[in-house]
């Protein structure tokens, strides 16, 4: 036999499982494309639907406010929000021969304002809220809505009583190419979180 070997030699290249080649020789047979693996179920996701039992955290750039109309104005649309923060003010009672430790006592919750910014257009809503407040705080609640990818609320929370304290308008720079920019911060009487 030559190091190529015979014309009439076959070789078989089926594989354990598979229907092996004509007997006698002859061509190898066409493979059939394999069954896909079912693959497990993907147990993540951003929704209380129930579906998921392992949460996947989401993104901080989709967010809705809900504060309403404004002097008969719609607010608009947000590009930041912030002061989402609370925390217990905290006491300290040294007692008398404990030198171990101090007691630690829970006060009143600390609420942050609540801070919008957006950019300036020809809506001038959040800065109309701030004056119609000047004589007598006109109060509202405010919803602030952590957004999923498909859209739906992930979490939610509402701020009571809420009333503007303070505006700041864009810093004007001829040279700068940045969007000019309004903030709005506003104060509350604490939040809450929605179901």
């Amino acid at each position: 036999m030559s190091a190529r070997g015979s014309a009439d030699a076959s070789i078989d290249v089926s594989l354990p499982g598979m229907p092996g080649g004509a007997p006698g020789g002859g061509a190898p047979p066409v493979p059939t494309p394999a069954t896909p693996v079912k693959q497990p179920e993907r147990n993540r996701g951003t929704s209380k639907d129930g579906k998921a039992r392992l949460p996947d955290p989401v993104g901080e750039l989709r967010f809705r406010v809900t504060l309403g109309d404004v002097a008969g104005k719609k607010i608009g649309w947000f590009t930041e929000c912030s002061g989402l923060q609370v925390e217990w003010e905290l006491y300290t009672y040294d007692e008398g021969g404990l030198n171990d430790y101090s007691h630690k006592f829970r006060g009143r919750a600390k609420h942050q304002n609540l801070v919008l910014k957006r950019g300036v257009t020809y809506e001038d809503a959040l800065l109309a809220w701030f004056q119609q407040c000047r004589d007598h705080a006109e109060r509202k609640d405010i919803t602030v809505e952590l957004l999923g990818p498909d859209g739906k609320p992930v979490r939610a929370w509402q701020f009571m009583s809420a009333f503007p304290v303070k505006w700041q308008g864009p810093a004007l720079n001829a040279g700068s190419a940045n969007a000019a920019s309004e903030t709005l911060e506003i104060a509350h009487h604490g939040f809450k979180e929605n179901a």
